[in-house]
């Protein structure tokens, strides 16, 4: 088709070229008049027999379509040469019929190029064989059902896949022998190049082969990864803030803790002085205190028999001496 197209759009340009340049003498015999019939009548001949056979074999299609261009560019050429032969003044009829003829080439090999570029890439069948081909499928076994079907083209015939399902708990051998009739009758349909039966035992939502279904389910599924690991992240974080929080409270808790407590030890122990480091020392009914504990203004209860009390305290001066008189043995120092 390409080289065809080029060859036409050659033949063009000369043909513009020579109206341009003006009248040509055009050299028209009776010689060139019968191989141009000859060659007529043989093309005809071969583009019935090809167009024919054409079913059967894309080739051969091809070359029907050759012999056709051929019978045309061969007819237009025998006429215009004929009328710019017969008539001089007409010379411009010569090319002006190979502009004609090969615009006609080049546009209708770019439809028979789009047509096999189409095959090759494997197009999709019209619906009408489609149908056909499902109608098949549901009929053949009350116990297989048809899930998906594909047909598309394979040159210039048909590629068919389908996905059966059948019930599960049908063993391999019965599968497999069901499977292989399907085929075989597909394959026996004339525009059917092969056939290919996959058998499932549940119909699927997802077509296995929707690459772009099968990409947009794996974008979906990175997403939701991804906002798991964020929120696992984040609960993590505020777990962990949380967890230095109770561990700095805690902190604070044991420390005002020990606080206390060594007051607490503080109290017991200035306590304790007070009661169990006195000395008593009964000289003459006189009582001798030692404590560094012993405050201005504590009270001291002195027994009647006791004449007086020296305390040695770094608050009271050394020898200071209570009077325990009746009316004033509950004096405080």
């Amino acid at each position: 088709a390409s080289f065809m197209g080029m060859a036409a759009t050659e033949l063009v340009f000369h043909s513009i070229l020579q109206l341009i340049h003006g009248r040509h003498k055009l050299f028209f015999n009776a010689v060139s008049i019968s191989i141009l019939l000859i060659a007529v009548v043989v093309k005809v001949i071969l583009f019935i027999l090809c167009s024919a056979l054409s079913k059967h074999s894309p080739s051969l299609l091809t070359l029907a379509e050759d012999h056709r261009n051929d019978v045309l560019t061969n007819t237009m050429a025998l006429t215009t040469g004929l009328i710019a032969h017969v008539y001089p003044n007409m010379w411009w009829f010569d090319p002006t019929g190979a502009i004609l003829m090969s615009i006609y080439i080049a546009v209708s090999w770019v439809f028979i190029a789009k047509e096999q570029i189409e095959m090759l890439v494997g197009k999709s069948a019209p619906p009408e064989f489609v149908e056909k081909l499902r109608d098949i499928a549901n009929r053949f076994h009350p116990q297989m059902k048809l899930d998906i079907i594909r047909v598309y083209h394979f040159g210039a015939r048909f590629l068919v896949e389908l996905e059966m399902v059948l019930p599960e708990d049908k063993t391999v051998k019965w599968a497999h022998d069901r499977s292989l009739k399907l085929q075989k009758l597909l394959e026996q349909q004339e525009d059917v190049e092969r056939a290919y039966v996959h058998c499932d035992w549940k119909t699927r939502e997802e077509d296995e082969h929707d690459w772009e279904y099968i990409r947009q389910k794996f974008q979906e599924k990175v997403r939701r990864l991804k906002e798991s690991y964020h929120s696992y992240h984040e609960a993590f974080e505020e777990e962990l803030q949380l967890r230095i929080e109770a561990d700095a409270k805690e902190k604070r808790q044991r420390s005002r803790s020990g606080e206390r407590s060594k007051g607490k030890s503080r109290t017991k122990r200035g306590s304790s002085l007070d009661k169990h480091v006195r000395k008593k020392e009964s000289i003459n009914g006189n009582i001798h205190l030692r404590s560094a504990s012993v405050k201005h203004g504590s009270d001291l209860n002195l027994g009647p028999d006791m004449k007086s009390v020296v305390i040695d305290s770094p608050i009271c001066k050394s020898g200071a001496e209570v009077c325990p008189d009746a009316k004033d043995k509950d004096k405080a120092v």
